[in-house]
């Protein structure tokens, strides 16, 4: 009956179409919005993982859930390829490493997981449309000493700068 069900969603069922994706069960929400056939969710699949990656490893107490992030990642940067979307596997990677750098050291051991699994940069020989980073940038991109190009504000400065206001 299962089975059932997933196929009735493919052939267009509204009950099983996902069109978010929750922190509960992320890469088969994911997965589900990426195959979509009826309606393109690729880039807003992508962005919504994105943002759940970046969740996980900002609220993440004690590193408790970096093995979603890291699982979550695998299976977006996977994707990524797929689907010819490595620019924005690639800025996003570069954000992450910046965030798990820059705000604690709890979440610098999020990037010691992602350099332990080799989960780098998408290179041009994966994807040859997308990408145009060559593989010497991938493995650089996974040193420590390497401070991202394009680190982003802090995740929460609207908060710290409400907080800087009350002072």
């Amino acid at each position: 009956m299962q089975a059932e069900k997933l196929k009735l969603g493919k052939d267009g069922n509204e009950d099983d179409v996902v069109k978010e994706i929750s922190s509960v069960n992320p890469i088969a929400d994911f997965t589900k919005m990426i195959n979509d056939r009826k309606t393109d969710r690729v880039g807003d699949a992508i962005m919504q993982m994105q943002k759940m990656i970046e969740r996980f490893v900002i609220h993440s107490l004690k590193g408790d859930l970096f093995d979603k992030a890291l699982e979550c990642m695998k299976t977006l940067r996977e994707a990524c390829v797929n689907e010819d979307e490595a620019p924005s596997f690639n800025k996003f990677a570069e954000r992450i490493k910046g965030i798990a750098l820059k705000n604690s050291n709890e979440n610098e051991n999020f990037f010691r997981l992602m350099v332990d699994s080799n989960l780098s940069l998408i290179t041009k020989h994966e994807s040859s449309i997308s990408s145009i980073v060559e593989p010497k940038e991938a493995t650089e991109f996974l040193q420590f000493d390497s401070v991202p190009k394009t680190m982003s504000a802090k995740p929460n400065s609207k908060k710290a700068d409400l907080i800087d206001d009350i002072e």
